[in-house]
């Protein structure tokens, strides 16, 4: 079983062999720096557009 906040703190609890444990994922520098590289920052009104789109996506499926 595995239960945690792995999107926020990037921790999960796990039960193994009857016993709990915490797993804290340990991230590199590299990691660190490459945050800043993904993020791509949009208006609202960019933003509202590419969620519209994606929903019309699902409705078509």
């Amino acid at each position: 079983m595995n239960s945690g906040d792995w999107l926020e703190s990037l921790s999960s609890l796990e039960y193994v062999d009857n016993k709990w444990s915490i797993y804290m994922h340990k991230r590199t520098e590299q990691e660190y720096k490459g945050d800043n590289d993904s993020r791509i920052e949009m208006t609202n009104k960019e933003l509202y557009k590419d969620l519209i789109a994606e929903f019309k996506i699902l409705q078509d499926k």
